[in-house]
């Protein structure tokens, strides 16, 4: 699922009216600077955190940067964990589409 709406968000079309009208939204990559500095998806935005327990502060500052963030966030961590917590709280938060790579990167690379 999160793989198929990620396609969706960055496909383009080159029709440009079309393509700010289709789903659209921000990746999130919820590792550490250390992690997202080994390798990230194209277009993801790392969090500027050392440790986990400053990510919930660190993704809200990061969408509100990002107002296209209304329209999906996808976020993705090394084996999912962190983005379970992290998607639970931002769906208590009011935010609709969140989109999380179940089990991570490590689950991923068998995609």
């Amino acid at each position: 699922e999160w793989h198929d709406a990620l396609e969706r968000m960055m496909a383009t079309t080159g029709d440009d009216e079309q393509d700010a009208d289709a789903e659209k939204g921000v990746v999130v990559d919820c590792r550490n600077l250390y992690e997202s500095e080994i390798g990230r998806f194209r277009g993801a935005k790392p969090l500027p955190i050392n440790y986990h327990r400053d990510a919930f502060e660190a993704l809200e500052q990061t969408l509100k940067e990002h107002p296209e963030a209304e329209k999906g966030v996808y976020i993705y961590c090394t084996g999912g964990i962190r983005c379970e917590k992290l998607s639970r709280s931002l769906m208590l938060k009011g935010y609709e589409n969140v989109y999380q790579l179940q089990g991570g990167i490590y689950n991923y690379q068998r995609y």
